[in-house]
């Protein structure tokens, strides 16, 4: 069964080295023998997933891609090359579903840890919970770690070695403003990665879905990235860098353009009190990977936007409907939840609060901005305000 917990490449670059053995495809931190060789938990996925829905791939560099823990995910043909030449066999895949009988007091066969789905008082469905049962999800999993590998480069200052662990720093708000920048076309490439169904959806609407989606998922991944990673007073962003909360006005001041951040510390001061509230909230209701996942499906397909063709209405609500399917799924099969249903309620009842942070940010942007004092990047300002800076 695969983890729903698998490590990302911050968590595995933060353990000490030497405590187990290397994986013989990435040569991340191994996690055991899987298939016929000593693997990692995400190249023993890659290569169960592979195998079980008999996926195939092509390189466009004629098979010699580098394949490493940061760059794991560019290439699945070499990826999946190098798994078969360390020994790793398709035949040790085991198939996704078993069918079982229960013995006459009614007791699961205990090979596994499995749930059941009772047909009658003699027979039961073993069902093995997999990702293959929630293929958006998984989609969006693989995806996000592609993004990871792309921040990975974007993010680092000239002269960084990508190949080695970068360094988290304090930033001040230019440099925020620039990472903010660069964010904005590497995740319109995680979303046009993970849904099919977007590629399908005119120019006007894809601007439509993202530009209402942005400043939402700014505030809601900040959040989630703090939760999972932040320290105390520490507002985790996207490079991987944090807002020291507690230094605000050193945040906003910037020595070389001459701005002292007295006054804009004074506006966004109430801004980033919402912030932190959203944040505990999140942390109350213990948000994991596939938490943000299905919130940040909710906020992308959304199907009450003015503009919005009926075309694109009908795709989002298919889009929310297999979602809350895997959701379920999920909930009740992976972590074990009696009511799912419920606790999917109390998760999605986050947006609520999630829409007045990003308001306010918003606001205090636009403040930030009629004050003249940092140039707002272009496309910043198009996603925040709906129009150039």
């Amino acid at each position: 069964m695969e983890s729903t917990n698998s490590p990302t490449y911050i968590e595995l670059q933060s353990r000490k080295t030497g405590e187990k053995s290397k994986c013989a495809i990435c040569d991340d931190v191994g996690d055991g023998f899987h298939f016929g060789a000593e693997a990692c938990r995400a190249c023993a996925a890659f290569f169960r997933r592979t195998v079980a829905l008999g996926k195939e791939y092509e390189c466009r560099q004629h098979g010699n891609c580098t394949v490493n823990t940061i760059v794991r995910s560019i290439c699945k043909f070499c990826r999946l090359k190098k798994c078969f030449e360390v020994g790793m066999k398709s035949t040790s895949v085991q198939p996704k579903r078993e069918i079982c009988k229960t013995k006459e007091n009614g007791q699961l066969n205990k090979s596994e840890s499995s749930t059941s789905m009772e047909v009658s008082s003699h027979t039961s469905i073993t069902v093995t919970p997999t990702l293959d049962a929630m293929p958006t999800f998984a989609r969006m999993k693989e995806c996000y770690e592609k993004l990871e590998n792309a921040r990975n480069v974007v993010h680092r200052g000239d002269g960084d070695n990508i190949f080695e662990q970068k360094t988290r720093r304090p930033l001040n708000f230019h440099k925020a403003l620039d990472c903010l920048s660069k964010e904005i076309p590497l995740v319109a490439d995680w979303i046009d990665w993970c849904f099919d169904e977007f590629r399908l959806l005119p120019a006007d609407q894809k601007i439509l879905l993202y530009m209402n989606f942005s400043p939402l998922f700014i505030v809601l991944e900040q959040s989630y990235l703090t939760s999972m990673y932040g320290g105390e007073n520490k507002l985790v962003l996207a490079s991987g860098d944090y807002v020291e909360l507690n230094k605000l006005e050193e945040f906003f001041t910037d020595p070389v353009l001459g701005i002292c951040g007295k006054k804009l510390a004074k506006i966004f001061g109430p801004s980033l009190e919402l912030n932190v509230t959203f944040l505990e909230l999140m942390r109350d209701e213990k948000v994991e990977l596939y938490d943000f996942f299905a919130l940040t499906v909710a906020l992308f397909w959304d199907h009450g936007l003015v503009g919005q063709s009926e075309e694109c209405r009908n795709i989002a609500r298919k889009m929310k409907g297999d979602i809350v399917k895997e959701y379920t799924y999920y909930l009740k099969h992976f972590k074990g939840v009696e009511d799912p249903i419920g606790e999917m309620g109390l998760k999605i009842s986050l947006l609520t609060s999630l829409q007045r942070v990003s308001h306010r940010f918003q606001e205090d942007m636009s403040l930030a901005q009629i004050f003249d004092v940092y140039t707002i990047p272009a496309n910043v300002a198009t996603v925040l305000f709906g129009r150039c800076g």
